[in-house]
This record gives structure tokens, sequence and C-alpha cells, in this order.
């Protein structure tokens, strides 16, 4: 039986709106697919040494591989090796468009920590882009037990003043005895030596100041030895010279600075500046005796602390505790202090400062009970008791006190802790009990809840209370070092039932 086929008539336009929708359908699908323009899949990028810690053979060379061409210009910028304190200098070879090694100038030494970094943005040749941030710690033919050389001070071809201190830095403790038959300087000059970070860093302090204008040269040979007998990995040598000294030290700046670890960095400003938890940073026009600073340097009202010294011309006074709000400061420096030739300050030194420390102040204080009531700094004043009320059977009474700076949470409980709500009147009137706190997320008003208070018995016998917000250096203080200059008390008494 033959099957009946219709035909669905179609108009013109129908047929050219199929024909364009098939025809640009066609163009996209050869575009994504047939073309292969568009690849969406990221550079990839590999390294040797890939692992943290690698020992990598002193004859292999660092690489890094890509998963597509890049520029290579730019990408042997991102690329660096650097060793303790330096750059490690070399040139790049490219093995074809994806392999890049680094080939170093002079063979990298064994034992020592480098790191391989690739930091910024990787452009590939098709236009892609990559962020990377790449950080690769390794070592060479060995990561131990070897002795090396980390750095030294003053630096090579550096002029120095009289009174310079040699010190070194080695991967690890070298056995002392080793090293003064290691070691030499010429010109011969006495000197003692004082270890510190377990024997790992040496500062080599000489008897007399230096020769003026005079060059000097010191050597490391490999009679330096681990305790265990390592000798040292790679002999050193350095040359400095010292120069003449006609001119008396001065100040040439103080100013604020904080810590962060074991490092002090500097904050803009001057004493003006300087607020509660901040150091001082002062730097000489040269470097001087820091044993001369430590008895020149006072502060005025006494301010416990400890100077530090940075280097031969800079140094830090940390106070144990912060700077005083609406305190007068001094700072002074004798002609006890001189540099490393002898001269000292031409004159004393006196620097007057207030610390930049605002003011702590109470705004305002909310009092609820069955109503509200908000007082203000005018009503803290008033001889007379403002009445309150009390709500629920513990006759509770919230107060809502707004301060003027922030308390963060280090200093929040112990501030709720000082405020007092306290009998006055009669005498065997109970204290309230402080029942809960809560304070705002900018630390700036805390809410205090007391039970426990007594309605007056009747107009003439009034119960009296005192809320203490205390003030003063010993009062409240928050973390910026405010406090209010006077204690705030509000004096309140129960209402007449």
């Amino acid at each position: 039986m033959n099957r009946l086929q219709t035909r669905v008539p179609v108009t013109r336009k129908e047929e050219k709106v199929c024909f364009f929708k098939i025809t640009a359908l066609s163009v996209i699908w050869c575009f994504l697919f047939g073309c292969s323009v568009l690849d969406f899949r990221e550079i990839a990028v590999s390294t040797f040494p890939d692992t943290p810690g690698q020992v990598v053979p002193l004859e292999d060379s660092v690489t890094i591989r890509f998963s597509e061409p890049v520029e290579r210009e730019s990408t042997e910028a991102l690329i660096r090796i650097s060793g303790p304190g330096e750059e490690i200098p070399g040139t790049f070879t490219w093995e074809d468009e994806l392999c890049v090694q680094f080939i170093p100038f002079n063979d990298l030494v064994p034992c020592i920590r480098y790191l391989l970094s690739l930091e910024g943005t990787l452009f590939g040749v098709s236009g892609k882009t990559k962020e990377i941030s790449l950080t690769v710690p390794f070592y060479v033919d060995s990561d131990g037990p070897g002795l090396a050389l980390l750095q030294s001070s003053p630096e090579h071809g550096s002029i120095v003043f009289r009174g310079t201190i040699l010190e070194f830095e080695f991967s690890k403790p070298p056995d002392p005895d080793s090293f003064l038959m290691g070691f030499s300087i010429e010109p011969e000059t006495p000197y003692s030596l004082e270890w510190r970070e377990e024997g790992r860093v040496l500062s080599i302090l000489p008897d007399e100041p230096l020769q003026a204008n005079t060059p000097y040269t010191w050597h490391l040979d490999s009679q330096v030895r681990t305790l265990e007998g390592v000798p040292l990995t790679v002999p050193a040598s350095s040359s400095f010279y010292v120069r003449s000294d006609g001119e008396a030290p001065a100040l040439v700046s103080i100013q604020p600075c904080f810590r962060e670890g074991s490092g002090f960095y500097p904050l803009p400003g001057t004493l003006d500046d300087v607020t509660f938890h901040d150091s001082l940073m002062m730097t000489f026009s040269e470097e001087i005796s820091f044993p001369d600073l430590e008895h020149a340097f006072s502060v005025y009202p006494a301010l416990p602390g400890a100077l530090y010294q940075v280097s031969g011309t800079t140094f830090i006074f940390e106070p144990y505790r912060g700077f005083v709000m609406n305190t007068g400061y001094h700072i002074t420096i004798s002609t006890v202090l001189k540099d490393l030739s002898g001269h000292p300050l031409s004159s004393s030194i006196d620097l007057p400062f207030v610390p930049a420390i605002p003011e702590l102040s109470v705004l305002s204080i909310g009092s609820t009970g069955t109503g509200d009531t908000t007082f203000f700094p005018d009503d803290f004043e008033s001889p007379v008791p403002w009445d309150i009320d009390f709500y629920g059977p513990d006759l509770c009474h919230i107060f809502e006190i707004r301060f003027s700076r922030p308390f963060d949470q280090d200093y929040q409980a112990v501030t709720a802790e000082r405020i007092s709500c306290r009998a006055f009147f009669p005498g065997d009137l109970s204290y309230p009990d402080l029942e809960n706190i809560h304070w705002n997320t900018a630390g700036t008003l805390l809410t205090m809840t007391f039970a426990g208070f007594e309605y007056s018995r009747d107009s003439i016998h009034r119960t009296l209370y005192v809320l203490d917000i205390p003030g003063g250096a010993l009062g409240l203080q928050n973390q910026e070092g405010s406090f209010l200059p006077e204690t705030v008390s509000l004096y309140i008494r129960g209402a007449v039932q």
C-alpha cells in the first residue's frame, strides 16, 4: 500500500529565515571546532626544581616549561633566582618555544638555600595571559650539613667610619676555635668576638677604632669548620675603606615607628604625631657609639623602655608601656654621645612634644526602666539626682553609655568591669548587681543591665545611687590610649512606688 504523503506549504519569507539560521549555525560551528581558533585552556607552567627543598645536581639547570609558546622577553623578566641577601646574576637559554633554562654566571654554591620565583603576568603568543605567583626553595648538590657564609658587613668596596663592627652570618654555627684559625684581617687588628643566634651570627669588635684613611681586607678559608668538622664550602674575602672623620655627629630626624615581628618600620610625621603604641626612630648624621647613646638618652617624665640599634646611624626607643594622653614629654640627648671617632654632640638636644592621643568622652547615657530618658554631659554635672524607674520582678534598669572613641574586644570586658552602679543613700542600701553587658559592633556603645534596685519609700526617704565611669590615667582606657580626663558620675534616685 502506498503511504499518502502531504506537504505543508512554506512561505518565501519563512524559507529566507530558515536559510539564514542554517548559515549562521554553520559559520559558528566552523569557527569553534573546524578552525580551532578559540582555545580556553589556561597556560600551564612546570618547573625544575618543582618541590620545596629539592636538591638539584650541580650539573643540572633550573628549567621552566610552558604548555604553549610564550613571549620570551616578558617571561624572562618574571623569573628570578635568589640566594641569601642577593639576586643571582645569569642568562636564559631557550631550548624551544616551550622551555627556558636559567644559566648562572657563576656556579651555585652547595648547601645554600636558593629560591626560584615567578611573579607577575605571563603573556602567551596566542594573546592569552596568566597571573602567576610561584616560589620554590631548593638546594644545589646537597642540603647539608655544609657550612656557608650567607652574608657579611661592611659590604665589599664600602667606605666606613673608624668604629665599624664586622659582622658575619653563617648557614650553620662554626667552631669558634676554627674561626680564629681560618680568619685573618689586614692590617692586623686586635679584636674580640661576640656570638649570637645560636652561634650562627658573629660580630667582630675591634679593641680600638680602625685606622683612618686605610683600606682593610679580611679572609676566611677552609680552616673554618663546623663542630662536626665540615669545612667552609667556599672561602670568602672582602675589602672596605675607613675614612677620616672631623665633624661632630648630629641628630638628623626623630619620628614615630612601629614594630612588626623583630623589625621596626618608620611612620610619617614628627614627634607631634606619636601615638599611644608608637616607638621612636632616631637617625644620626653618622655612626655613633651605642653605649654612649644608652647613657646620653632620656625621656621625661620617666618612661621605661628599651633602646635598640638598627644600624650604625639608626636607633629605636621602644616604651614598655604606651605614651600617656595629654602629657608633655621631653626627649633629651646629652653631649655624652660621641661618634665612632670620639667627637661629641656640639650641644645637648631637648625635644618637647605631646603625643597625638585623642581624649575619650561620654557623649550620652541612655536610661531605660519603664520609660526612656537620655542624659547628656551637662546632666552629669547636675547636683540634683535624676529620678529613674525599674522594670520586672528583679527591679532592673538599663544604661546605654555612648563613647566618643571605640573600644576593641581586648578592652571591652575590662571597661565594663570598671564601671559601677553603687548605693549612695541610705547607708544600708544594697548595691545593684550587674546582670548583663553588650557592645555594639563599632565598640562605641556599651549597654549595661543592673538588677536589685529599690524604690523610694516616699518623697522624703529616697533611695540614691551613683553610676560611676572612672576617669584619669588609671580609669577607663581604650586601645588608642584614650581615657576620660575626669570621672563621669550620674546621680540617680529610685522613683517613689
